[in-house]
């Protein structure tokens, strides 16, 4: 089955741009960056769900145990003040993506920009180093750097549990662990949903770009792209009226999700718990 869903090699390689009349090159368009961006977004999407099929460690337990158990390093992660503790969560977590067939491209993808801006953040910490006493300046240090490794550390966990985990299943898995019904609904429809305002938008970009031969005022994109995005909020609202119909006309009157019996948890399931839980449990005490 994870054969079946996983995505053909050519899906991810770059497409070059057609070459321009005169063979002059052109910078990019306002339009024409939008839809590039849109596009990798989905390929993104596409390919997280193509990573979550595969046979791997964590893709063979129970989603409630996967979540679970992601969610105690996370919080041992975030409550911790020693560099052990976090360092062997990190070791963990290294340990999982090899494991667990997850792709070094897609997930320094994910990684990078929350550690860079967690960085930039810090920075002045690292800057203000010199201007204060050698013990107090090296605390400082100390302590920033602890930040960003503390940051990348919580992201990387939240990154590998996307990758290796459905849709489907995250959604299933959160109602197994007790989370309240409206809140899974809630996260369920908008998730499923934005894909559709996502494609919306890429067609709309698509088709102004197959319309227009040369650029127009100076302005002219960014107000389209202005319009756009109100067409599309206008558009979400009739979505949300329509599917709320529909459901409601199915029978949906309690606003719960009906789903399939969770299968009984497994020897390696209580395993993974099990050593959670244990990590969690020691980061309280360092």
């Amino acid at each position: 089955m994870a054969a079946l869903t996983r995505l053909p090699a050519w899906f991810n390689e770059a497409k070059g741009a057609p070459c321009p009349a005169g063979g002059v090159v052109k910078r990019e368009g306002f339009v024409d960056k939008s839809l590039r961006v849109i596009a990798a977004y989905i390929r993104d999407l596409a390919v997280a769900e193509d990573a979550a099929g595969q046979d791997g460690l964590l893709q063979s337990l129970d989603a409630r145990a996967r979540i679970a158990g992601m969610l105690f390093l996370i919080t041992a992660s975030a409550v911790t003040g020693s560099w052990f503790v976090l360092g062997l969560v990190a070791f963990v977590c290294a340990v999982l993506i090899h494991a667990s067939g997850v792709g070094l491209a897609a997930f320094v993808r994910r990684v990078a920009a929350p550690v860079v801006f967690t960085a930039v953040i810090v920075a002045p910490v690292f800057f203000g180093v010199g201007g204060v006493g050698a013990a107090l300046g090296k605390a400082a240090f100390a302590t920033g750097a602890f930040i960003i490794s503390r940051v990348a550390v919580m992201v990387s966990l939240s990154t590998v549990l996307a990758l290796t985990t459905r849709q489907a299943d995250f959604f299933k898995g959160l109602s197994g662990l007790g989370v309240p019904w409206f809140f899974v609904t809630a996260l369920f429809m908008t998730f499923r949903y934005v894909f559709i305002l996502i494609k919306t938008a890429q067609d709309a970009a698509m088709a102004r770009k197959s319309r227009v031969i040369m650029g127009g005022r100076l302005g002219e994109p960014q107000a389209w792209f202005a319009s756009r995005a109100a067409l599309l909020l206008h558009k979400s609202l009739g979505v949300a009226g329509d599917v709320n119909m529909a459901m409601v006309s199915r029978g949906f009157s309690n606003g719960r999700i009906m789903t399939a019996g969770h299968a009984r948890m497994r020897t390696r399931d209580y395993i993974w718990l099990g050593a959670s839980s244990f990590a969690l449990f020691v980061s309280f005490g360092m």
